[in-house]
């Protein structure tokens, strides 16, 4: 039996439009993505088609037009590209040690993939990384390369990025890989452009020298992996970040920011001790997960900043808490000091530790036998729509001089169920209410003792200036005997 032409794989034709219908582009075969590997001869009778007018070969053993991706990118540059006349230099896997810079649009470098293709070198320095990118073009797309800083002295970067551009990293990893000592970001430095897609940004152990991206101004990252063992991102200050997961199983995921857009990020700090995001001074965080998985607390020292829906795993104790910032819809355990901001509809699952004025509107306070409001100092706080799922007062709670203000209350357990209190119950909204508190729990609804008080003290004082109002209303709805119980055990009678 002769067979002329055979092959494994055989599609016929492209796709015939049907009735009604009009195929743009009818393609038998489409790779939408990825490498596809031809180790063989392509014998193509129609002819080939490419994005790319030239595309130069590097391999570092010789096989291909060149042996080093700079001497591939001068070439490409000599061959003048433009959106008519695209260029790609395309890295076959192994080590190369060189550093390079994007100076020109058009011109794309295409790597085997970031686990077979490293570039690296050891000569990095406050100006050029392994790859420097300092140019305006937005037709650029580096991919499936390592980028590793070895200079151990103290350099800046493995990618330093410092564009109006918008170059395109996609599928990269960028690490420091021999602990560099000193420095600003063994992995990325400088970075005020360029879009990060899917990448890898590596540190190590020896914090601010290390593998890690310090200094962003700019650009958009999208589903990136910060991993490492000490800070992973530092002193950011713009840029736009979603999808992104920041994991480091040292001190802290994020230090410093003051700007920049974070939404959908996974941030966790693992080390004993740390905080996952600290010294926050500025930026917009929505629908993140701000874990404190073996960390003391997953914020810190927070001064500005807005915080939308977001899982936040905890308010460190130290460095002042929140005493700023936004904070609307978010789910907070382990709270502590608070001393400013707006607060509006948010979920405290255990006490708050007032320590200035403050409003506190919406959401819940949901505590596990603690109480919801520790305050320090002649203060006034004003609790507004909110549910409390704790018992409110004790005599360490509140201290003399101080006020709050409780304007439409939901308790759910006791108000003043132990202990003293001693500040003041009032209605901040000009109506005829002026304390309304729902009891849904068990016990009373309020316990006030006069025990230590002077010899004129009054468990309960009511006073109405108005001819119009009652000074005390009591409906029992229940079926209760008593609508009001009075015991007096002293002098003095009822």
């Amino acid at each position: 039996v002769t067979t002329t032409n055979s092959a494994t794989l055989y599609i016929e034709n492209s796709p015939l439009a049907g009735t009604n219908q009009t195929i743009t582009n009818p393609y038998a075969l489409w790779v939408d993505d990825g490498v596809a590997r031809f180790d063989g001869k392509i014998q193509a009778s129609g002819g080939i088609s490419s994005q790319y007018a030239k595309i130069l070969i590097v391999d570092v053993n010789g096989r291909g037009d060149y042996t080093t991706i700079s001497s591939a990118y001068t070439a490409a540059v000599a061959l003048t590209p433009s959106a008519t006349n695209r260029i790609l230099v395309r890295v076959l896997p192994g080590e190369y040690n060189e550093q390079f810079s994007l100076t020109t649009d058009y011109i794309s470098i295409e790597g085997s993939g970031m686990d077979s293709t490293i570039v690296y070198s050891a000569s990095a320095s406050s100006t050029t990384g392994v790859i420097t990118s300092n140019f305006s073009g937005s037709n650029v797309t580096v991919s499936g390369l390592t980028f590793d800083n070895r200079n151990i002295a103290g350099a800046h970067g493995a990618a330093y990025v410092y564009t109006a551009g918008t170059p395109r990293f996609v599928l990269n990893k960028f690490t420091c890989s021999v602990n560099c000592l000193t420095g600003n970001g063994g992995g990325m430095y400088n970075v005020s452009g360029g879009i990060y897609e899917s990448n890898v940004i590596q540190s190590n152990s020896l914090g601010l020298g290390g593998g890690f991206a310090k200094t962003i101004s700019g650009g958009t990252w999208a589903n990136n992996k910060f991993i490492g063992s000490s800070v992973l991102l530092a002193a950011v200050s713009g840029g736009t970040f979603t999808g992104n997961t920041f994991n480091t199983t040292g001190a802290i995921a994020l230090d410093s920011p003051t700007g920049g857009v974070f939404e959908a990020n996974s941030f966790v700090a693992t080390g004993s001790g740390s905080y996952t995001i600290t010294s926050v001074g500025g930026g917009t965080f929505t629908n993140n997960y701000i874990g404190a998985s073996g960390s003391s607390a997953a914020l810190h020292a927070v001064t500005n900043g807005t915080f939308i829906n977001n899982f936040i795993g905890g308010i460190a104790t130290t460095g002042g808490g929140a005493s700023g910032g936004s904070f609307y819809g978010n789910y907070i355990t382990n709270n502590a000091p608070i001393s400013g901001g707006t607060w509006v509809d948010n979920n405290f699952e255990t006490a708050l530790a007032i320590t200035a004025a403050v409003t506190i509107s919406g959401g819940k306070v949901n505590s596990g036998g603690g109480y919801p409001i520790n305050t320090s100092g002649s203060i006034t706080v004003t609790l507004k729509n909110i549910e409390l799922n704790t018992s409110l007062s004790v005599s360490t709670s509140m201290t003399a001089g101080d006020t709050l203000v409780m304007d439409n209350v939901v308790l759910n357990k006791p108000l003043g169920a132990t202990g003293t209190f001693v500040g003041t119950y009032t209605n901040s909204t000009n109506t005829s209410t002026r304390l309304n508190v729902v009891q849904n729990g068990t016990g009373n609804i309020m316990a006030l003792d006069s025990t230590n008080s002077s010899s004129n003290g009054l468990g309960i004082d009511l006073q109405s200036s108005s001819s119009s109002q009652y000074v005390l209303n009591l409906t029992a709805n229940n079926g209760a005997t008593n609508v009001l119980y009075a015991r007096a055990d002293g002098n003095v009678g009822i």
